[in-house]
């Protein structure tokens, strides 16, 4: 076994275990649990930030991976400040509003990477390619006024500000949930195409991505 390989296996299963660990942590309800677990998982998502800028040369794609780590970075921390340290109604549905800007932003930034593959550094770039953010710049600011127009979220009258969990879907939260999954499945589409065997017409299947998918969605509507 070569040293790069026996690497690799040695980061798998530090990754691994530091997953393990905060599964159990939040199994058996440890004090301060969900605390330790964002930590562990914003020490993953830094490391693996650290990796992408030391291995990827392509500068385009290196700042849209490094994007998607701050962002998921934010996303974390926004959590971990909702759950452990907001104290008011209010603050806990405007942290609850700020998910959107990650959940929006991230996979808009994985769709917007593909126009860099193939294309060498000096390679002329897409005019019009940052009108991708448009629309979900639009949405998550939607999102964030929520409060004076309720198009994402309804709550029963009399009980906006106090911010109901009896609230329901308004077109809006739709919107989202559409681009998130049209910009997945067609990221997802493209990189399996890409992922054929050289000289056959075979293609090397991404073993996750019948697991990510599913599983992305039950979260986005709440199922799971």
């Amino acid at each position: 076994m070569t040293k790069v390989r026996l690497g690799n296996l040695y980061l798998a299963a530090a990754v691994a275990g530091v997953i393990l660990c905060a599964v159990l942590m939040r199994a058996f309800y440890m004090p301060y649990s969900g605390f330790w677990r964002t930590v562990l998982y914003n020490i993953l998502i830094f490391s693996w930030a650290v990796s992408v800028w030391w291995r990827i040369l392509h500068a385009q794609t290196r700042r849209c991976l490094l994007g998607a780590a701050a962002l998921m970075l934010f996303w974390l921390d926004i959590r971990l400040i909702r759950y452990d340290f907001a104290q008011t109604p209010e603050m806990l549905r405007r942290l609850w509003y700020a998910y959107y800007i990650p959940m929006l932003l991230i996979p808009t930034l994985a769709l917007y990477t593909l126009f860099f593959l193939d294309r060498g550094q000096s390679a002329p770039l897409y005019k019009y390619r940052y009108m991708i953010f448009v629309f979900p710049v639009v949405l998550f600011s939607l999102v964030l006024t929520n409060d004076c127009h309720q198009l994402a979220f309804a709550f029963p009258p009399g009980q906006e500000v106090l911010g109901s969990p009896d609230y329901t879907y308004r077109f809006v939260y739709y919107l989202c949930l559409l681009w998130i999954f049209s910009c997945a499945v067609f990221t997802v589409v493209y990189l399996v195409r890409r992922c054929r065997i050289p000289h056959t017409k075979r293609i090397l299947w991404l073993p996750l991505v019948p697991i990510f998918l599913p599983r992305s969605m039950l979260y986005c509507t709440s199922i799971f």
